[in-house]
């Protein structure tokens, strides 16, 4: 969205960002560089870059020093995305000619997709100095302007834009788009944009942005119509951009929809299948996203992207073996992710491998030393009985993020583990004083305080866990032990009886709780655990 990001990779604006050309005449060019010159720019022409980008480099080896060939050459490195070496040109431009707008407007572009956003800025701002008739400058700087939240300005320079050139459509169309996107006039936007289709009734976009400004007036019909006549005049565009819209207002099945269609008219588009099995994966369709990811994945076989999705889609539906491929094979392909190493050590905990999972954790660790990377590692090791090394880990997440609840609940069992129980309880304080949501925490305060015979204290952070989550099996558990302390057999028999229909069935573990020495001999204890033998 324009308010959110400036030259970035969004359709929508991209076409409106836009450099500047100019003739260079070739009587200026001595020798064989006439050659060269025409040569390169016949490959421009033809969108054949690399041949282009040789024959502007032999016209520059040849000694020629012009303003025109560096931004030429830049603009050939920006379109190879090889944004370095375009500034570098651009910058020669203006070395040699300071006067040259264009050389600004385009180096303010590659500034821009190299989040550089005020330098940007300054580059149109120069431009518009220099020829204040540079159209393309105030619509570049309004997008930049836009992208940073400053409307006012934004809106400025598109007005001025449009008083320079009431024909414009381009102009009225990025009018729309602000009024649209960012200052929410959605009324505004329509009027821009049926101006803009007056003026180019042959663009596409103009109407596929006419049918956001009904769907955000909610005029679902009138969109549905605009969309329409935008995806007879492109539909290849259209309905990849429509199903990309349709996401980001969280309309899954006409995002579906779009993405069905635009498939149809690109069926080799492995981004395609993956963004629909990625929307059928968040919905639950997991047969229908892992058809999806397997034709990704048979289209593009060397995107670790793919693989790691379909293994978070394997581990979803218990396929672990299948999971720890894909994982694997992500990381293959790009070693420098760090995610990747995550959820591969999450799935080895899971499967109890936990040296691999200290290995990927710390990998993990290295490439970005962050609380949630050492807590992670942290409870490799504790999973491991390996205390010290786990308390080191859980010591640096709280020193990196003094607020994180979970590794203050995981040093107090640490603590606990260690008989170190005063210390352990302090930790469930703080973590339940952080969040006082946690149950995990009430629980472990709890049962300290049914060791130190608190019984009121326990009750209440018992009371506490199944207020929040009434179905928790070992908050019914703690509560049987609670009321057998206190010799409440019939309390203690009926929330031990409802911990077990809730999960908590390990029978020998109750039989061996001291807790529940003060009930054993009772006929409703006797009877809980008969039931739960013969239901093993």
């Amino acid at each position: 969205m324009i308010c959110q990001k400036c030259h970035k990779d969004n359709q929508a604006i991209a076409q409106f960002c836009v450099k500047c050309g100019s003739p260079l005449k070739q009587e200026s060019i001595a020798g064989g560089s006439v050659d060269y010159l025409k040569e390169a720019r016949d490959y421009k022409e033809s969108k054949m870059w690399a041949q282009a980008l040789d024959c502007y480099s032999k016209v520059i080896e040849s000694g020629i020093k012009s303003d025109v060939v560096y931004k030429e050459r830049g603009n050939i490195y920006s379109e190879l995305n090889q944004n370095e070496q375009a500034l570098a040109d651009y910058s020669k431009a203006i070395a040699i000619n300071p006067n040259n707008d264009k050389a600004y407007n385009n180096r303010g572009i590659i500034y821009g997709l190299m989040n550089q956003p005020d330098k940007a800025m300054s580059d149109y701002g120069k431009a518009i100095e220099i020829n204040p008739s540079n159209d393309k400058a105030y619509l570049n700087r309004c997008m930049a302007y836009a992208a940073n939240k400053d409307n006012d300005l934004a809106l400025a320079d598109v007005n001025k834009l449009i008083d320079l050139d009431k024909t414009n459509g381009k102009a009225f169309a990025m009018r729309g788009l602000l009024y649209l996107e960012c200052i929410k006039i959605p009324a505004e936007a329509l009027a821009d944009f049926e101006k803009a289709i007056e003026l180019e009734p042959t663009n596409f976009m103009y109407h596929f942005l006419c049918g956001a400004a009904h769907f955000d007036n909610n005029q679902h019909d009138k969109a549905a119509n605009s969309f329409e006549k935008a995806a007879e005049i492109n539909p290849e565009e259209v309905y990849e951009q429509l199903a990309d819209f349709y996401k980001e207002r969280n309309q899954p099945e006409l995002a579906l929809s779009s993405f069905s269609k635009a498939i149809k008219y690109r069926p080799n588009n492995d981004n395609l299948y993956y963004q629909r099995g990625f929307m059928n994966f968040n919905k639950e369709n997991y047969a229908d996203a892992l058809g999806d990811f397997n034709i990704a994945i048979a289209l593009n076989p060397n995107d670790a992207s793919y693989y790691h999705v379909r293994g978070c889609l394997f581990e979803n539906t218990m396929q672990d073996d299948s999971a720890l491929a894909d994982y694997s094979k992500a990381i293959q392909l790009n070693p420098a992710k760090v995610e990747y190493y995550g959820c591969r050590a999450s799935l080895y905990a899971k499967k109890k491998q936990y040296s691999q999972a200290i290995e990927d954790s710390s990998c993990a660790v290295n490439m970005e030393p962050n609380a949630t990377h050492y807590y992670c590692r942290g409870n490799m090791y504790f999973n491991l009985n390996k205390n010290r090394k786990a308390l080191e880990d859980f010591n640096k997440a709280i020193e990196l993020e003094p607020r994180y609840h979970e590794a203050y609940y995981k040093r107090g069992l640490i603590h606990n583990n260690q008989w170190r129980n005063e210390d352990a309880a302090d930790e469930f304080s703080k973590a339940i004083q952080i969040n006082p949501e946690y149950f995990p925490a009430y629980l472990s305060r709890g049962n300290y305080y049914l060791y130190k015979k608190h019984y009121d204290k326990a009750f209440k952070d018992f009371d506490k866990v199944l207020k929040m989550n009434p179905q928790n099996g070992h908050g019914h558990y703690c509560m049987a032990r609670l009321y057998s302390l206190q010799k409440e057999t019939d309390k203690a028999c009926k929330w031990l009886s409802s911990a077990i229909d809730l999960g908590y069935s390990d029978v020998e573990d109750i039989k061996k709780d001291e807790y529940f020495d003060n009930i054993r001999n009772s006929t409703c204890y006797k009877k809980i655990i008969a039931w739960s033998l013969r239901t093993q």
